[in-house]
């Protein structure tokens, strides 16, 4: 009897201890968040989106399954991608085509090693660099990454409707044709993919609006694929 209520002690503490680790934890991940910026803009000027188009691109992603279909940050079914990741992949590749063409009158696939390495070097520095101003809100990406941006924005649009171009793709993802028929909800689905879901950070606590780069579960990323920033350091879909 005596060793039994020792035993019940012992479950008793383990249990304590491992919820308060989590509910400590749970606050710390809530409280550090990535902040949904006030409005992604060009170093131009030019807005990509607002926050308001993201906030209406995350009701929009979730009537047509939300993590049902996909992943955000790992989060939800193995289906479909994760669609941040997803994102940033797109837009990596996006980025890296233009300048090639840009700067040398070729695909990125045509280069030599040596011209596809420096692209490579450069893309990194690029979607590793944190634009996002706490001060103001405002998240500022460089002109040409604005521009790949919208883009990306385009392919989510023409995934979620009816595009047969996207038949292949969605079979693959497993999922149906027009997935959100409204063109509003499209184009604001296509406004929130590039970030997950994150909230503006509370004002009594001081921390960094992204945190360091980890390679963590996108290590699959090789040279040509560089580890995506985190989510602030970029646009959303």
């Amino acid at each position: 009897m005596k060793n039994t209520r020792r035993l019940w002690g012992w479950l008793a503490v383990i249990c304590l201890l491992s919820f308060s680790v989590l509910l400590y934890m749970g606050k710390e991940i809530y409280q550090a968040a990535p902040p949904i910026p006030a409005v992604v803009q060009g170093a131009d000027g030019k807005a990509v989106f607002t926050g308001d188009q993201i906030r209406r691109g995350q009701q929009a992603w979730l009537s047509s399954g939300g993590q049902q279909l996909g992943t955000v940050w790992g989060h939800g079914s193995y289906v479909a991608p994760d669609w941040s990741a997803d994102w940033l992949h797109r837009e990596a590749l996006a980025l890296r085509e233009d300048w090639a063409r840009q700067r040398f009158g070729k695909t990125y696939a045509q280069l030599d090693v040596g011209r596809q390495g420096m692209l490579d070097a450069e893309l990194r520095r690029e979607m590793r660099a944190n634009g996002y101003d706490a001060a103001s809100g405002k998240l500022t990406l460089s002109v040409v990454r604005a521009a790949a941006a919208r883009q990306v924005a385009g392919h989510y649009q023409g995934l979620y409707g009816a595009d047969p171009a996207f038949d292949k793709l969605r079979e693959q993802y497993a999922m149906t044709a027009d997935a959100l028929p409204s063109a509003d909800d499209r184009l604001a689905v296509s406004r929130s993919s590039s970030g997950p879901p994150g909230r503006p950070p509370p004002t009594a606590r001081a921390k960094p609006a992204c945190p360091t780069p980890t390679t963590g579960r996108t290590s699959r990323w090789s040279a040509t694929r560089p580890p995506p920033p985190t989510a602030c350091g970029r646009s959303p879909a």
